[in-house]
């Protein structure tokens, strides 16, 4: 079973990224996450992210999310947020953007799995002084598949995949951009848990308008080793 799920989950990037030639990168990411549950229906979080990219030897990005998330039934979420944060750019000084999220999010258990499905939209506002592209706002749409298992009371797998579709691109259509995942869940306490995975990040296309390709002047299409670690608390 778990090898069946591997294959699914990571076919599609492995397929596509055979025929290429990619400038490869190692990063690490870090997060942590606190959530405030107000009632049964709502709650608010509060998501600090910092990432290093360049063979783990560069402070790339990092940002701060606040949203509020809304749960009209039990497999149903709605989540409403902003960001703002840095990232650094090809002159080797960071610039602003702003992001604001709206997303919907269904799950379903069947015994000790979980599958779950995000469809989020953000739209992204970079710093104007020091774009060049022209092309504002980034217009994103990501689709994200997880399968979750629950090998233990504290301790859960997860194999995930998303998608990354530009909305306003004006030179491609289609997926952009492909993550995949696999990871664990360690449950520390009832209300705490340590998040640790690997990601495979690829650019599928060549695109002026996606945020990837302003970094390389070479053109070639990037790929991203990624070690992410986080930390999750809920009040």
């Amino acid at each position: 079973m778990k090898q069946l799920l591997c294959l699914i989950f990571f076919s599609i990037s492995v397929s596509a990224l055979q025929a290429q030639e990619y400038d490869n990168d190692a990063n690490l990411w870090g997060h942590l996450n606190l959530e405030k549950k107000i009632n049964k229906k709502f709650s608010v979080l509060l998501r600090l992210k910092s990432r290093f990219d360049n063979n783990i030897s560069r402070y790339e990005l990092g940002y701060g999310r606040l949203s509020v998330t809304y749960s009209p039934f039990k497999d149903f979420k709605i989540l409403a947020g902003y960001d703002y944060g840095f990232k650094i750019r090809n002159a080797g000084y960071y610039g602003n953007r702003q992001t604001y999220i709206i997303a919907a999010m269904f799950k379903k258990d069947f015994r000790r799995f979980r599958f779950s499905y995000r469809n989020r939209l953000q739209v992204r506002l970079n710093n104007l002084n020091i774009d060049d592209d022209g092309y504002l706002p980034y217009i994103i749409d990501r689709n994200k598949f997880t399968i979750r298992y629950e090998a233990t009371k504290r301790l859960d797998f997860y194999l995930a995949e998303e998608l990354y579709i530009p909305v306003m691109s004006p030179s491609v259509k289609g997926i952009t951009r492909t993550r995949s995942f696999a990871g664990l869940i360690i449950k520390t306490t009832k209300n705490q848990s340590i998040e640790l995975y690997f990601a495979l990040q690829a650019q599928m296309q060549e695109n002026n308008w996606y945020k990837q390709h302003r970094r390389y002047s070479n053109k070639a299409l990037h790929r991203d080793y990624i070690y992410g670690i986080g930390y999750n608390i809920e009040f």
